[in-house]
């Protein structure tokens, strides 16, 4: 991946249904699956590292005050 895509919605084709193809070929539901799991996983990975961040915030502050 090139830095700064991972926050980037989505691409148009993998909620695209061409007459019903994605119910014929399951290799498509596949994939699309996959592609839904690493963009949650992705996510996640955003959320975890924002927790982090805040964390480290809040200490260095309380650190330097004291």
């Amino acid at each position: 991946n090139a830095t700064g895509l991972c926050n980037t919605a989505l691409s148009w084709f993998w909620s695209m249904d061409l007459k019903g193809d994605t119910s014929q070929q399951t290799w498509i539901s596949e994939y699309m699956c996959l592609g839904l799991w690493l963009y949650w996983l992705r996510q996640k990975v955003m959320y975890n590292r924002w927790i982090e961040e805040n964390i480290l915030v809040c200490l260095k502050m309380k650190w330097t005050v004291q």
